[in-house]
């Protein structure tokens, strides 16, 4: 009995039409999306940042900060971390 039970359900999953659907979460809304270029005292250019600002529900951010040196101050700073996150709430 448990054997013929167990091969009823096996079959029945195997004719269902597959995984539910479910809805996707909606992509965080890009708020901000700024480039810097950076220099220091007579260097131009020593870096390049971006900054991105995502809303991920009202009042829940979501703050991207990355960066690269450029030319030979690459070579001082190669051990830096290159991206930074972080999660922010807006408390009125």
């Amino acid at each position: 009995m448990r054997a013929r039970v167990l091969l009823f359900v096996v079959l029945l999953l195997q004719l269902a039409p597959g995984a539910l659907p479910v809805a996707a979460a909606p992509a965080p809304v890009i708020r901000e999306n700024l480039e810097y270029q950076v220099s220091l005292g007579p260097w131009s250019n020593v870096a390049r940042i971006h900054v991105v600002l995502k809303e991920l529900e009202p009042g829940h951010y979501l703050a991207e900060f990355s960066g690269a040196t450029q030319g030979m101050w690459k070579l001082l700073s190669r051990w830096l971390p290159e991206r930074y996150q972080t999660e922010m709430v807006h408390r009125k």
